[in-house]
């Protein structure tokens, strides 16, 4: 497996992999702290949070889509499925090392992503309502839900030489991980992409004819439950991904 991962990250160099999800983070900042910029009511830590679960909700299952299939789509391009057998790494293994390569890089990619957003809400003056366990537990969250759609979308990737299926997957599921947010936790249980919301840890409140953003406390069984499933559903598709004819 450390051999595949080394080749993994040196075309992941190649790939220019990095540059491309750094772009999403510029464009997940931008659009999560453009409440700064709207006049009226008190900017919060909660309400700085419930921004970035929303727009988290609509760019991470394209950036997973995304760098799932700019890591994927070399090996059919150069035979790699092919080759790869016969220099020692299976295509099981080499899709594993695929998850795990993206996998470290969305790590960083959402801290730097959740520094990012922190230090420009600090810098414009939001002092209030910050609650660290809260941020932390969500973060922590969004990586493994992050990391699920990585398994999703590196398998889609490798079953189907056509890349326009996993990338397009991946941008319907942004516009489901928008709009799960509006939508009844019983619903958004039973669509993958309805996890985004059910991560979030704040909520609008109605008090004394105003609203407001509260902490609340996600549902950690279900959320778990979906990744642990999705991530053993990727360890047999991977599998039999080695009797596909290429």
């Amino acid at each position: 497996m450390r051999r595949a991962l080394g080749l993994e990250f040196r075309k992941m160099r190649r790939l220019r992999t990095l540059p491309i999800a750094l772009l999403l983070v510029a464009v997940l900042v931008a659009l999560a702290s453009g409440q700064l910029m709207a006049g009226g009511g008190t900017k919060t830590g909660a309400s700085m949070l419930m921004s970035y679960t929303m727009v988290a909700a609509m760019i991470s299952p394209i950036m997973a889509a995304v760098v799932a299939s700019r890591q994927t789509e070399i090996e059919h391009s150069s035979g790699g499925w092919w080759w790869s057998p016969v220099g020692g790494i299976p295509v099981a293994q080499l899709c594993r090392a695929k998850l795990l390569a993206t996998s470290l890089v969305m790590l960083g990619v959402v801290a730097v992503q959740t520094l990012l957003i922190v230090l420009i809400a600090l810098a414009a003056g939001v002092s209030a309502g910050w609650n660290v366990g809260a941020w932390a537990s969500y973060v922590l969250l969004l990586l493994l839900v992050n990391v699920a759609f990585l398994a999703v979308h590196t398998y889609l990737a490798a079953r189907f030489d056509n890349q326009l299926l996993a990338v397009g997957v991946g941008i319907l599921g942004g516009f489901a991980g928008i709009y799960s947010l509006l939508a009844p936790s019983a619903l958004a249980r039973v669509i993958p992409w309805g996890y985004y919301a059910l991560i979030s840890h704040t909520q609008f409140v109605q008090e004394n004819g105003q609203f407001d953003v509260r902490y609340l406390t996600p549902e950690y069984p279900w959320i778990i439950g979906f990744v642990a499933v999705v991530l053993g559903l990727f360890t047999y598709l991977s599998k039999t991904l080695e009797t596909v004819e290429r």
